[in-house]
């Protein structure tokens, strides 16, 4: 699947790394996103159902814990959204937590981009068949 400007991403991010890299990749491949620098910040757009995946990048920090168990508010609101997170640094706890919150999918950094890319263009097809279960 090729990803258009008819595909939305809602980007979280507070590693400035992830948030650069990602944000230069979206651009220079016309992905259409929001940014938010927490998911706190992302509740609202989320809500509206427009975006086709939520991906979370975080420096994988204790702090970060916060972030990563409020994707269960964000499962409550769209429960099929796929959410896909990037932690900047290997940490047990924070992916432990994640897969807990039903993460679609998990990296660590470096991402490979060409992997992302897949695991993007199968989060949307997944997004879209279960959207159309659920209108059809």
């Amino acid at each position: 699947m090729t990803l258009s400007q008819t595909t939305r991403i809602l980007l979280c991010s507070n590693s400035s790394g992830a948030k650069e890299s990602l944000q230069y990749y979206f651009q220079s491949n016309k992905i259409d996103f929001d940014l938010f620098p927490t998911l706190d910040r992302a509740l609202t757009k989320i809500e509206s159902g427009r975006f086709d995946t939520l991906i979370l990048a975080v420096k994988g920090e204790k702090d970060d814990l916060d972030q990563i168990e409020k994707l269960s508010i964000v499962k409550k609101l769209d429960g099929n959204l796929p959410i896909v997170v990037i932690c900047e640094i290997d940490s047990i706890e924070v992916e432990r937590i994640a897969r807990l919150q039903g993460v679609f999918y998990y990296f660590v950094e470096p991402v490979n981009r060409t992997e992302l890319m897949d695991v993007l263009g199968e989060s949307i097809r997944l997004r879209r068949r279960k959207t159309e279960r659920r209108m059809g």
